[in-house]
């Protein structure tokens, strides 16, 4: 394929506009640098000034492309091939599995080259993939539907990929300052109660960064995380909150009983000493609560579980694991496949 020159600025103005539209998040330059940090294969755009010009080749274009939206939590894996190519190479072996494959693939370039040719279908607009995959289950059983299942969802994949040239569609109503994530208290969350769900795609690839959040938006992580299964949720003001920074409830309970968990946040590299899990239980007897929990971007120190276990206490410990698995859990599921 050839190449294109084109100045460093406008080149990443692209990509910030591909990310802005596919995650709504909004990425200066120096953020897109910074996800391309530790990258051997995209060091050399690292660091250009806006006016520098780039000479970049399509394919090359393409993968930059396709690595900010992995970097950024929107794709699962930095580098997609082709689905009919992984299909094929997964099914080679076996003649009757292959056949399959064959055959559903040709039904899969039949069905896309329908919908291409209706005139009444837009660029844009959602696939209904259903006809194509019960037809394709109904032949060959679960087979026949799990490779359905991987072209179409492959297909979307390579459509988020190429569409740094023409974006098919705005994922988001508006797109959030990824910035504000690190610098701002605010909790305000058009996708999300207490946190954007944004910032949790974001996390969810780049969970270290979880050190450097605001310590706002760490509680409403937290607080983000318990709506999500099922308990009544209160989160204290922030400030002059007494310590505690999460009051939950089960489902069925109203805000008038005593909350069955009272949280205490600590968004810290130091781990978390037996001072605070003594404070905390003085507080959950003081509310009536039923237990407390400390939520910490590091762990309890020895010491503190010692007392914590030794005395009865109780009170929970959500560390560093177990954070990671909550983001993981928290992100969002794959919107459909466009064309």
């Amino acid at each position: 394929m050839g190449a294109i020159h084109i100045k460093s600025g406008i080149l990443f103005g692209m990509f910030s506009d591909l990310i802005g539209t596919k995650s709504g998040l909004a990425l200066n330059m120096e953020e897109l640098y910074d996800l391309l940090a530790g990258s051997p294969a995209f060091e050399e755009y690292i660091g250009l000034a806006p006016e520098d010009f780039v000479r970049i080749r399509s394919e090359d274009l393409e993968a930059l492309g396709e690595y900010f939206l992995y970097k950024v939590g929107y794709l699962e894996k930095p580098f997609n091939p082709s689905p009919g190519i992984v299909a094929y190479h997964r099914y080679k072996d076996d003649p009757d599995k292959l056949n399959v494959y064959q055959n559903v693939h040709e039904d899969f370039i039949n069905f896309m080259s329908e919908i291409l040719a209706n005139k009444n279908n837009q660029r844009g607009t959602s696939i209904d993939p259903e006809p194509f995959m019960k037809k394709n289950a109904l032949r060959y059983g679960k087979l026949g539907l799990n490779i359905a299942y991987e072209l179409i969802v492959g297909m979307g994949i390579q459509q988020d990929i190429r569409s740094i040239y023409m974006p098919n569609r705005d994922e988001w109503k508006n797109v959030v300052d990824l910035n504000d994530l690190f610098s701002s208290e605010g909790l305000e969350a058009q996708y999300g109660t207490f946190l954007d769900q944004r910032y949790i795609d974001y996390l969810h690839r780049n969970f270290e960064s979880i050190d450097k959040i605001n310590w706002r938006k760490f509680e409403g992580l937290t607080a983000e995380y318990f709506e999500r299964q099922g308990y009544v949720v209160d989160i204290g003001p922030g400030r002059n909150d007494d310590g505690i920074d999460v009051r939950i409830w089960p489902s069925s309970s109203t805000v008038d009983a005593p909350p069955a968990i009272l949280i205490q946040c600590k968004r810290t590299k130091a781990a978390v000493d037996k001072v605070i899990v003594k404070s905390l239980y003085a507080d959950v007897l003081n509310a009536g609560a039923e237990s407390g929990l400390i939520v910490t971007t590091s762990h309890l120190t020895p010491g503190a579980r010692k007392v914590n276990e030794v005395r009865n206490y109780p009170i929970g410990e959500a560390n560093r694991d177990h954070l990671r698995d909550w983001i993981s859990e928290m992100r969002k599921p794959g919107k459909g496949t466009v064309y």
